[in-house]
């Protein structure tokens, strides 16, 4: 069955954008604020599935026909045309699909970035590259590996042929450097052949109230956020976001050097600094936050247990019969 493509001619006075990137740079923390605008339809990784066996595809270079992935995205465009102007999803599985969405829908894009080793202990505490990969013939493209979901397997890449070698013997903390190194520099590339127009970079570290009005302003819409409520969502969202797992991540002097040689160049590209000194020190300022995080945790615990027996023994003392 052929399927009639998505006709931009129909919704002339309507936008489609997307962010992109690693994940765990801020995107979300981007939908969450344009979600408060009365004219944008704002979303967050609305098909895993169907998303990331695109990516898988692309990344490992299996030729595939796009029509159905395009049909079922603008599928979810046309109902957010239905009651807003501007259809935005932020969405790291769409990161190697750029070309495909521009064509199809004259979309805009936004590359969320973050320091990679931020990115890093982020991803290492959610599993990413723990199990042992399972791969005879590197130069073709892996099947299952063992994954909390599908989805999970499909989207964590990993590189082929004498690449995957050298891959396979860094460790955990490293890989994920090497993935963030990846999926930017495929993003940056595909950037290059669309209109600079269409594309814009923001890093996590630079947003603030005055970014987020450039990138309204980007976009092509007047933001009715005041600066309040953009401050408010912001520390909602940190507040709600951090890793559960608080527990301390360990680098040797290897994982410094080996993780400094793989982002250095896409780092400068992105304006951060990444050498080995420059690494100690942002893993000492993310060790006393974790060491300060984990005791307010422990505080709050100790305070909730002791709320609770209070609470408890005033139940008891006003509803159950006495002698």
């Amino acid at each position: 069955m052929t399927v009639k493509m998505f006709d931009k001619k129909l919704y002339p006075d309507k936008k489609v954008v997307f962010a992109v990137g690693t994940g765990r740079c801020g995107a979300s923390f981007l939908k969450q604020l344009l979600s408060a605008e009365k004219n944008v339809a704002s979303s967050d990784e609305r098909s895993p599935l169907s998303d990331t066996f695109h990516r898988y595809c692309k990344w490992y270079g299996i030729p595939v026909d796009d029509a159905g992935f395009l049909h079922h995205k603008a599928k979810e465009i046309i109902k957010d045309f239905k009651t807003k102007a501007i259809s935005f999803e932020s969405s790291s599985y769409l990161s190697l699909s750029v070309e495909e969405l521009y064509s199809c829908f004259d979309a805009s894009f936004i590359l969320m970035v973050r320091d990679p080793l931020s990115v890093a202990e982020s991803y290492y505490r959610k599993g990413y590259y723990a199990h042992p990969y399972i791969r005879n013939n590197p130069s073709l493209p892996p099947t299952y590996q063992e994954s909390q979901h599908f989805h999970h397997f499909l989207g964590r890449i990993v590189p082929s042929g004498s690449e995957y070698m050298s891959w396979l013997e860094m460790s955990r903390i490293v890989k994920i450097g090497w993935f963030w190194n990846a999926v930017n520099d495929m993003v940056l590339k595909q950037f290059s052949r669309i209109p600079f127009e269409k594309t814009m970079i923001v890093r996590l570290e630079d947003f603030d109230y005055g970014q987020y009005q450039k990138i309204a302003k980007w976009i092509d819409f007047k933001t009715e956020v005041k600066e309040r409520e953009f401050l408010r969502i912001s520390k909602k969202h940190v507040n709600t976001n951090k890793d559960k797992d608080t527990s301390e991540i360990i680098w040797t002097e290897n994982d410094y050097n080996d993780f400094a040689r793989v982002v250095k160049a896409m780092s400068e590209k992105l304006g951060y600094s990444c050498d080995v000194d420059e690494l100690k020190n942002k893993k000492m300022a993310v060790r006393l936050s974790v060491r300060t995080r984990r005791h307010i945790y422990r505080q709050i615990s100790d305070y909730s247990k002791a709320l609770i027996s209070r609470i408890a023994r005033y139940l008891k003392k006003r509803l159950l019969p006495h002698d």
